[in-house]
């Protein structure tokens, strides 16, 4: 009996121990379940007014400082004479004036010349007929006497740059009718005056083809238009501005035929000053003068000044 005390005792103590524990124990959580509502964020669309600037263009003074160019040196003859064969019957270009000087355009051109290449002309006048034999030999050192530059001379001698062209045309008497071109002293009857080695005895024989019957030989312009003006020749070959000159120098009694002006010319050729061959330095110092009295306007204002045409 007193066993079963014992026993009972244990089992209630047992009971009552579990009870306390349970009390005592944490309790199991309860999960709740929550809607969370997440809000969407609100984009909002602002306009901003874009300023709009203009870039103004403020004008700035951009100073520029030249540098100066330097003209080219021109060659210096060290006060070299020059010697100058010429055939002075031809004015405007060279003639003798009452005083016995050689006056005229090629002169005046060739002092403004020597002052910018320091040289000194002086001037000799002989006949045309063999002048380039003369200057081949020796006798001096250029010729100018308005020479015109071609094909046959080139082999023989030098040349300058061009300074001027000329025609050339044929002058007749006043009263003269036969004759209205350069064609019609192929005529027969037509007796040609031409200078003694002129590019215009070239042009009657070469470019014409005037038989050597009907032409008369001159040395000189003033011998050929003497002879026109006394009825000893019928026409006349030779540059435009010779024939412009004597047609003044015998006003009213010799007329140019072919047109007026440049019309009347039927050939074209370039004027030069005539150096030996081989002498370089000499010209190339002309060559250099003569470019730089055509950029400066002076040989301009000498063509104008002697009314070459």
């Amino acid at each position: 009996m007193s066993g079963n005390k014992k026993l009972m005792g244990l089992v209630g103590l047992l009971v009552i121990a579990t009870t306390i524990l349970s009390a005592c124990a944490p309790a199991t959580p309860q999960v709740i379940e929550k809607e969370v509502v997440v809000e969407k964020p609100v984009v909002q669309t602002v306009v901003v007014e874009k300023e709009v600037v203009v870039e103004k263009e403020v004008p700035v003074e951009v100073v520029v400082t030249a540098t100066p160019v330097k003209e080219p040196e021109m060659p210096d003859l060290d006060g070299r004479e020059i010697l100058v064969g010429s055939e002075t019957t031809f004015p405007p270009w060279e003639f003798v004036d009452e005083n016995k000087n050689i006056v005229g355009f090629e002169p005046d051109l060739l002092d403004e010349m020597c002052k910018l290449v320091n040289c000194k002309p002086i001037w000799k006048s002989v006949s045309f007929e063999g002048i380039f034999t003369s200057l081949i030999a020796g006798d001096f050192d250029i010729i100018m006497a308005s020479i015109h530059i071609t094909e046959e001379r080139d082999k023989i001698v030098d040349f300058t740059i061009p300074y001027y062209e000329v025609g050339e045309v044929v002058t007749v008497r006043i009263d003269e009718d036969r004759v209205q071109s350069y064609k019609d002293l192929l005529k027969p009857g037509i007796i040609t005056s031409i200078q003694t080695g002129s590019t215009g005895e070239a042009s009657a024989l070469k470019f014409i083809g005037i038989p050597e019957g009907q032409l008369k030989r001159y040395p000189g312009l003033d011998t050929q238009f003497l002879a026109l003006v006394n009825g000893d020749v019928d026409a006349v070959i030779s540059g435009n501005a010779s024939a412009e000159s004597y047609s003044k120098v015998y006003e009213g009694k010799l007329k140019i035929v072919g047109g007026k002006g440049k019309d009347a010319w039927f050939v074209t050729r370039s004027v030069a000053i005539v150096v030996r061959e081989g002498e370089d330095e000499l010209r190339l110092a002309l060559n250099a003068a003569i470019q730089k009295l055509k950029e400066d306007g002076t040989l301009d204002r000498l063509l104008t000044k002697w009314e070459v045409e």
